[in-house]
């Protein structure tokens, strides 16, 4: 079972992180080691428990990762399961590029994305 003060913690820290970077639309996230619950932190909305729709019930059991299902359930709720090609998953785990590749989609180190996004943001700055 969940405790509330987690989710509500775990919410927050979501919540944060779409402040420091505007160009992300949404986060999900699992907050249980036995991947039963997913999360869907957006912006201009509450929190909404993905694992409660019925479109995500094939997937209870498989969010947390390495397991795809997190994945697979944005891709689902996003752009439908063909859309593989067109996603890619930031993260900084083992676990995280594993799930990637099990979802099969393309996965990019955190440090990598982030340095990236920041050099074209200096060079907006310049105008260049």
């Amino acid at each position: 079972m969940q405790s509330a003060s987690r989710i509500k913690e775990a919410i927050a820290e979501q919540e944060y992180t779409l402040q420091l970077f505007p160009q992300l639309l949404c986060i999900y996230l699992c907050p249980d080691f036995d991947g039963n619950y997913c999360w869907l932190v957006g912006r201009g909305y509450d929190a909404k428990p993905v694992h409660l729709a019925s479109w995500a019930a094939e997937f209870v059991g498989a969010f947390r990762k390495p397991q795809p299902g997190m994945l697979k359930v944005a891709m689902k709720n996003h752009c439908g399961l063909s859309c593989e090609k067109s996603c890619l998953y930031v993260g900084d785990r083992a676990e995280d590029e594993e799930a990637a590749r099990r979802a099969g989609i393309e996965f990019v180190q955190a440090d990598v994305w982030r340095d990236g996004f920041n050099r074209k943001t200096e060079l907006k700055k310049l105008d260049l």
